[in-house]
């Protein structure tokens, strides 16, 4: 009787690198995935135990969780290992760049078509999961989930409202976006602005450069993943004017629905999968971004603020909850042990 298939999860750890969102999903899938079956680990530290696994090892399940260049890399090395066919593949994406990069070349699709009767791709967005099924890849939406409990809502504090920014400090992520809307809003009514994350010393010496004279508007550098919550915790919006070429969801979605933060971001990609319009958020279109998102803003009330928050934890609690996540990670992988 042949032996049981070995599960393996290749991912990125951080070890050569500083936490990032793919980091932060990697750990928390493998340590949803280790509470379910029992798993090697391959880190892409180790590029050549990665080579020598997939040469050699038989019969196994692989749960990979890469950026572009890994998972091409992770491609390319196991169709030349010749053992795709004693093997299962599952692809955990991070960001929305997958589909175009399989549209944008026969050779592209040629590539993965190797593996496509052995794979599927996990991905943060329904409409992805479309995208790749018309080009007849197996895709399954999975959100990006959080291991976080929801905290309690607090109440406004203050006159000002109190604006938050954080991602990577990039022109594309919308940070100057951001800056200008609370430059435009501070016009009509009182707000700060909080910026946090990390960014090429270039753009952050810019940053610097156009909030250098304002009060209301300051850099805070970059936080420690387990403090994002708290810090989340005492803003009144997000603001996420993203026209990043890869978004799909961004886990700083995930995070402040967790506390309750509503979100205000663009109509780019799939943000209106997340962000449910004058529900959880509001939802502005890329152009005129900053006047729209500051008329809005002008207008909203301390009730309607309230009525954003509820819904924002509500819909953190009913998608992308600790015990939401459990479920559909027995419900996608708890039968993926099974022989190939």
């Amino acid at each position: 009787m042949p032996s049981a298939p070995k599960n393996i999860f290749v991912g990125n750890f951080g070890q050569n690198t500083s936490v990032n969102g793919q980091v932060v999903k990697t750990k928390y899938v493998y340590a949803m995935l280790s509470d379910l079956m029992v798993l090697e680990t391959l880190d892409v530290s180790s590029w050549a135990r990665i080579f020598k696994t997939l040469f050699f090892v038989g019969r196994s399940n692989f749960y990979v969780l890469l950026g572009k260049k890994g998972i091409v890399l992770f491609c390319l090395l196991s169709i030349f290992s010749f053992r795709v066919r004693q093997r299962t593949f599952h692809f955990i994406l991070v960001g929305g760049w997958f589909p175009e990069y399989l549209a944008g070349s026969r050779l592209n699709t040629f590539l993965f078509s190797r593996l496509k009767y052995r794979a599927t791709f996990y991905c943060e967005s329904a409409a992805m999961c479309q995208q790749l099924e018309k080009l007849g890849f197996s895709g399954k939406y999975f959100p990006n989930f959080r291991n976080l409990n929801s905290i309690p809502l607090k109440g406004r504090q203050g006159e000002n409202l109190k604006l938050v920014f954080l991602s990577r400090v990039t022109k594309d992520k919308g940070v100057f976006d951001a800056i200008a809307l609370a430059k435009k809003l501070a016009l009509s009514r009182p707000c700060t602005l909080d910026i946090y994350g990390p960014g090429e010393q270039q753009t952050i010496s810019r940053l610097e450069m156009e909030i250098h004279d304002l009060d209301n508007i300051q850099y805070s550098g970059v936080i420690n993943p387990e403090k994002i919550q708290t810090i989340l915790a005492d803003y009144d919006f997000l603001i996420f004017p993203t026209r990043y070429p890869g978004e799909c969801m961004p886990g700083v979605l995930v995070e402040a629905f967790s506390v309750g933060l509503p979100v205000l971001t663009t109509d780019w990609r799939f943000m209106q999968e997340y962000v449910d319009h004058d529900e959880t958020g509001y939802v502005i279109s890329t152009q005129n971004f900053v006047e729209n998102a500051a008329g809005k803003l002008v207008a909203m009330t301390d009730d309607d603020l309230q009525a954003l928050r509820k819904n924002a934890i509500h819909k953190y609690e009913q998608f992308y909850s600790s015990k939401v996540a459990s479920q559909y990670f027995r419900t996608a992988f708890g039968a993926t042990t099974e022989q190939p």
